[in-house]
């Protein structure tokens, strides 16, 4: 599979990133809704955004797996959770209706994608939000918040994948021989 990624990071204000590997990659972070904002709001804005997103048809939509609800239990309120899980359902179901399905959409584990991009699943006593903002500005991207570093940093991810070429030459698990 070669062509066009696009990696999203969602959440209440979610990450993205397009590109193919080894050209132009174009990142950024959409705020869904303003603060208080129903989980409908939240869901429409999407809808509105990624529909026109998924005319321009990717080869691999990516996006960030939601923690299974265990993991979630003590760490996140009811509300809070039906939003995480809710809008990768809602991604799937758009791709579906844009054509996209299959092996053309896929999930990642986050803390795979932090062991491509920083080489570490988890980082202990830091912030590791801060450690892939770091490592976005590293390898000359800017983003503007920790959303879009982490969409692309999940672009980084699928990119090592199908075009393993391009990670072997920007990515910490390939530079370091990997595991």
């Amino acid at each position: 599979m070669s062509g066009d990624i696009l990696s999203l990071d969602l959440a209440s204000t979610t990450g993205w990133c397009r590109g193919a590997p080894g050209g132009k990659v174009v990142y950024g972070s959409i705020k869904l809704a303003p603060p208080g904002a129903s989980h409908g709001e939240k869901g429409a804005s999407l809808l509105r955004w990624l529909t026109p997103q998924l005319k321009i048809r990717p080869a691999l939509l990516v996006f960030e797996a939601p923690m299974a609800p265990s993991q979630m239990a003590g760490r996140t309120t009811v509300s809070t959770a039906r939003v995480l899980l809710g809008l990768p359902f809602l991604t799937e179901t758009v791709a579906y209706l844009s054509g996209l399905y299959g092996d053309r959409v896929r999930e990642a584990n986050v803390q795979d994608v932090r062991k491509h991009f920083i080489g570490q699943r988890t980082v202990r006593g830091g912030d590791p939000k801060a450690v892939v903002m770091r490592e976005c500005r590293r390898l000359g991207f800017e983003p503007m918040d920790d959303n879009a570093a982490d969409a692309i940093a999940l672009w980084s991810y699928a990119a090592a994948i199908i075009a393993p070429e391009i990670g072997i030459a920007t990515t910490p698990l390939f530079a370091e021989g990997g595991e």
